[in-house]
């Protein structure tokens, strides 16, 4: 068996909605993992600046890509089956894969000594 190919796109969930709009952008800098059944990572590639990866040398055996965690983020749409066996040397382009930025809480705590708000 010839390492075959996985390549498609990270998207940034605007929405949370957990599904690809078409006007949710790709998201740069997510590392991608190919695993098998079990959940062994097999392989692992970055997101370039438009949230493409292309990961080589794929071996038999692998179920899924899935995003590693990251911090700041949340997976929204994540592990995705590859659907299709892998032909030796061959390319396969599963579903885009989403993430979510987390937000924040920021303001100011006091104590109210004289309790006037």
């Amino acid at each position: 068996f010839r390492g075959a190919t996985v390549s498609g796109n990270v998207f940034e969930d605007l929405n949370r909605s957990g599904a690809s709009d078409a006007a949710e952008p790709g998201s740069a800098g997510w590392t991608v993992q190919v695993v098998n059944g079990a959940g062994v990572v097999l392989a692992s590639g970055t997101t370039d600046a438009n949230g493409n990866y292309s990961i080589g040398n794929i071996p038999a055996g692998a179920a899924a890509v899935q995003l590693a965690d990251r911090a700041g983020w949340l997976r929204t749409l994540s592990p995705v089956p590859l659907g299709a066996a892998l032909i030796s040397g061959g390319t396969l382009t599963p579903g885009r894969l989403g993430g979510v930025r987390l937000g924040s809480v920021a303001g100011t705590v006091f104590n109210d000594a004289n309790r006037n708000g």
